[in-house]
C-alpha cells in the first residue's frame, strides 16, 4: 500500500514540475508513468492497488488541464488511459513469467511505448480539437495520420521527439524500478536469513 501511495505522490509532483517548468519540448513525455503502470502489474501483490496510481494520473490530468486552460474532462484523455490499461495488462502477463524477468520487463516496456504512441496519436489525429491553442486540426487522411505520428502540429516539437522521450524514459524507469525491487528482495532475504540464524543459535545455546 505504502509504495503505491509514494509512487502516486511522486507521479503528481513530476507532472506538475514539468508544467511549472514551462513544458519544455525537449522534456516532453519523459515520464515514469508507463513504467509505474507496467511494474504495478508485475509487482503489486494486490492488483486493485493499481487504482491508486490511476487516480494520481487523473488528478494530475485535471490540474494540468486547468493550468493550460483546457476543458477539465476531454474525451481524448481516454486514449491515454486505454494505452495505460494495455501496459498494465502486459505487466500482468509478465508477472506470470518466472524466468528472465528483466528481459520480459524491458521488452514489455518497448511494446508499451509503441502502443501508447500509436493509440494516443491516432486518437489525436482523428478527434483533434484546437485545445489549448487555436491551431489547425490534422486532416483526416492517411497523410494526416502520418503527420500526427511524425512531425505533429506545425510550430510545435515533432511528435516523433515525444516518442523518443517516451521510449527512453520507459526503459530507464522500468529498469530503475526493477533494480530497486531486486535490491529490496536481496536485503529482505539477507535479513530473514540473519534472523533465522540468530534464532537457531539462541536455541542451540539454550540446550
Amino acid at each position: 500500500m505504502l509504495p503505491a501511495l509514494i509512487l502516486s505522490v511522486l507521479t503528481i509532483c513530476y507532472r506538475l514540475a514539468y508544467a511549472l517548468a514551462g513544458s519544455p519540448g525537449w522534456w516532453g513525455n519523459f515520464s515514469p508513468l508507463a513504467a509505474i503502470v507496467l511494474c504495478s502489474g508485475v509487482y503489486l501483490s494486490r492488483k486493485r492497488l493499481f487504482l491508486i496510481p490511476v487516480l494520481a494520473i487523473l488528478v494530475s490530468d485535471l490540474i494540468l488541464n486547468a493550468h493550460y486552460h483546457a476543458p477539465l474532462l476531454d474525451a481524448r484523455m481516454l486514449s491515454g488511459y486505454l494505452a495505460l490499461a494495455a501496459v498494465f495488462c502486459i505487466g500482468l502477463w509478465i508477472s506470470r513469467q518466472p524466468k528472465h524477468r528483466l528481459l520480459f520487463l524491458l521488452g514489455g516496456s518497448v511494446i508499451g511505448s509503441i502502443l501508447f504512441y500509436l493509440i494516443t496519436n491516432t486518437v489525436d489525429w482523428y478527434f483533434y480539437e484546437p485545445y489549448p491553442l487555436a491551431v489547425a486540426p490534422y486532416p483526416r487522411t492517411f497523410a494526416g495520420w502520418v503527420q500526427a505520428l511524425t512531425t505533429g502540429v506545425p510550430g510545435f516539437p515533432p511528435t516523433i521527439l515525444f516518442f523518443r522521450n517516451t521510449f527512453i524514459s520507459d526503459l530507464f524507469f522500468t529498469f530503475l524500478i526493477y533494480a530497486t525491487q531486486a535490491l529490496s528482495n536481496r536485503f529482505g532475504t539477507r535479513s530473514s536469513v540473519s534472523g533465522v540464524s540468530a534464532d537457531a543459535s539462541a536455541t542451540h545455546s539454550s540446550r
